[in-house]
């Protein structure tokens, strides 16, 4: 996770009190295992002047203690015994959106480990230090730090708010102004290129830096640039490159696997990502990876051994997941261990008994995996656990999940979950025709072909009509039409993107002819937050969001 994604991911506050405060204002958390060391950084603090200090024993009580405060600074232990580590509680704080952009996070620890240390620095707090230190280094790291975000703090604000044309004219300006932290704004300027899609801009800006300094992070989004132009090869070199130049810089590992990947190189690829996990192996997205890829390939041994450390590492993390295990479970079934097979679900469900979509997931590859082996009455018992899973989270559960769950059901000839859930699917996708063909495809593998045919036709038409009417009616002028209209509509398919942006456009657009209005308001936050948790949310939704966001009383 690169530094710009996690201020991305921040929750902001508007006050800047941990910039603007003297330290006796600041509120700061010391996160340690030992008893001692919490109160040595205490006694440390105090000396300094910093007198609001609040303690956290371990991983669980840290993020608890974050979630309920906003803290100002971070002192944070790397390694607090068994439970989450530093690194997770960093990764899930920013991840999470429980810390703002001005908070200091330092990584505090006594690891020498070089994959301990590199999973620290991936994650990249503010600055890493190592014990044992003075006080006056700590004072010196601290001092730093909020000299650096006061400086960015405008940047970081319009960034947040996904107004990149002005964080852009703001980091364009700064450059120009030659600050201390010239070669920060640059790193962030060329970031916010690469996200607004300014590939051509990106490889001239990275190009130019590059000739005046050679910096790794804009080797880095040079290659970035490359590969968003689909010019392969030339990004591959550069990743290559800057590989062999610094063999810690994790990222590029990943990002020359994905030019490998388009180069329809899958060896290459696999070789980089191995070399990556050997280096730093906490990262369960890049183990995920691996472990997916040598499947592909082949390389049952290697790929368990991906999904395993996935699996390892994952156990504290927020980043866990359903996909380790289910990848896990891939291999071991390939090689004919079932009963591994079903003790890996057996601890995926226990793992994840808190994430109702992972939940759903493994309870439902364990029915399909009892159904195989000819369990029927196993499977249906699952089955009935992911059906209630389901009916409890509807509307959260991605379609590709549903889908599953869909296909399980058919197999089993439970044609009454099955087609219903085939049902939902279609209403809430008439106008995506991939989805659609999907569902038909299910149809010819469970043999149920000319019933879900039949449901897909009623589910999609009247939805379609329906929608093309409320834009026909928008369009002419007829908008609180058009909007009751999209509302009945929308309460039929509740999940449907097209209808929750169509409704959220008409209110936005009713709300600037005859001006904002709160029940208007409430309607199109209502629209466009169905849409971003049903992971639907794109370039459109984007739009209303800052067209809703511009509306002024």
């Amino acid at each position: 996770m690169s530094s710009v994604d996690i201020l991305v991911g921040a929750k902001f506050r508007k006050d800047r009190v941990g910039l603007q405060a003297s330290e006796n204002e600041r509120q700061i958390l010391i996160v340690d295992d030992f008893s001692d060391m919490r109160l040595a950084v205490r006694r440390m603090l105090r000396d300094l002047g910093e007198e609001n200090t609040d303690f956290a024993s371990n991983g669980k009580g840290a993020i608890e203690k974050i979630r309920h405060n906003a803290y100002d600074i971070v002192l944070c232990d790397y390694n607090l015994g068994d439970g989450k580590d530093g690194h997770q509680i960093l990764e899930e704080a920013y991840h999470m959106s429980l810390i703002k952009p001005s908070c200091i996070f330092i990584m505090i620890t006594a690891e020498t480990e070089r994959y301990r240390v590199l999973g620290a620095i991936e994650c990249q707090p503010d600055d890493y230090i190592a014990k044992p230190f003075t006080k006056e280094l700590l004072q010196l790291r601290i001092t730093k730090a909020i000299k650096k975000k006061e400086e960015l703090m405008a940047i970081y604000e319009a960034m947040f708010d996904k107004r990149y044309p002005d964080a852009i004219k703001i980091a364009e300006e700064k450059l120009l102004s030659k600050s201390r932290y010239t070669l920060d704004v640059a790193k962030l300027l060329g970031s916010f290129y690469l996200k607004t899609e300014r590939y051509e801009k990106a490889v001239e800006f990275f190009q130019k830096i590059l000739a005046q300094k050679e910096v790794p992070w804009a080797r880095f989004g040079l290659g970035q640039a490359h590969y968003h132009l689909k010019d392969y090869s030339k990004a591959v070199v550069v990743f290559d490159e800057l590989i062999a130049e610094n063999q810690y810089y994790m990222e590029a590992y990943d990002w020359s696997a994905k030019c490998y990947l388009a180069l329809k190189e899958k060896i290459q690829a696999q070789e980089k990502l191995v070399t990556a996990s050997r280096i730093s192996p906490k990262t369960i997205s890049r183990q995920c990876a691996l472990g997916e890829l040598a499947k592909e390939n082949g390389e049952l041994d290697i790929a368990a051994s991906a999904y395993r450390s996935a699996i390892q590492y994952g156990a504290h993390s927020c980043f866990k997941s359903a996909k380790e295990y289910l990848g896990m479970n891939e291999v071991l079934l390939e090689r004919g261990d079932t009963l591994k097979a079903l003790t890996n679900l057996k601890e995926a469900r226990s793992q994840l008994k808190e994430r109702a979509v992972d939940l759903l997931q493994v309870v439902t590859a364990t029915a399909d995996l009892h159904a195989g082996k000819g369990g029927m009455a196993e499977a249906n018992r699952f089955l009935g656990q992911a059906e209630k899973i389901y009916q409890e989270n509807q509307g959260t559960v991605p379609d590709d999940v549903s889908l599953k769950l869909a296909e399980t059901a058919l197999t089993l000839d439970d044609a009454r979950l099955g087609s219903a859930i085939v049902g939902s699917l279609a209403e809430n996708n008439h106008d995506d025709e991939a989805l659609l063909e999907r569902l038909r495809e299910v149809g010819e593998r469970t043999g149920h072909a000319d019933e879900l045919t039949e449901i897909i036709s009623k589910s999609t038409q009247e939805l379609r009509a329906l929608n093309k009417e409320g834009i026909r009616l928008a369009e002419s002028g007829q908008l609180e039409e058009s909007l009751e209209l999209l509302e009945k509509a929308s309460e039929k398919a509740p999940n449907s993107k097209a209808f929750n942006l169509n409704a959220a456009l008409a209110s936005i657009m009713l709300m600037k002819k005859n001006g904002v209005d709160d029940q208007l308001l409430c309607k199109a936050r209502r629209y466009l937050d169905r849409v971003e948790r049903t992971g639907k949310a794109d370039k459109r939704h984007a739009e209303l969001t800052k067209m809703l966001k511009s509306l002024k009383r």
